[in-house]
């Protein structure tokens, strides 16, 4: 089994969602939740 590091992303906007996808990219890390404050950004997908 291999170790993977949960992640919360807070704020995914241009640069939040860069991270995201680097992280998506990467075996390593495991996206568990994402926050913002912005109304227009919440409750989108990441992707």
């Amino acid at each position: 089994m291999r170790d993977v590091i949960k992640v919360v992303l807070y704020g995914v906007g241009e640069i939040g969602r860069s991270i995201a996808k680097a992280l998506l990219e990467s075996r390593k890390y495991e996206i568990v939740g994402a926050i913002d404050v912005r109304e227009e950004i919440v409750g989108r997908d990441l992707g």
